[in-house]
């Protein structure tokens, strides 16, 4: 099981700042920044990362993902 699926687990965020990420249908490597959790009543329901990238003339992107477009980067 990987370290995502046991965070999940245990209602944990899946992924931590300092974490490389990628998007699940390809892109850039990022860096995650922050999470935040998308609450229904007093219940964690998703997350939303804001990721880093780094893009053309080594300018810094940032965005905001929801955690389920995202996997941990295999570099």
């Amino acid at each position: 099981m990987t370290e995502t699926k046991i965070r999940t687990a245990r209602n944990l965020p899946p992924f931590v700042a300092g974490d490389v990420v990628e998007l699940k249908s390809g892109g850039p490597l990022m860096t995650v920044f922050e999470v935040q959790g998308v609450y229904l009543g007093n219940k964690v329901r998703s997350y939303l990362i804001t990721c880093g990238w780094f893009a053309e003339r080594d300018q810094l992107q940032q965005d905001i993902f929801v955690a389920e477009t995202l996997k941990a980067a295999t570099h």
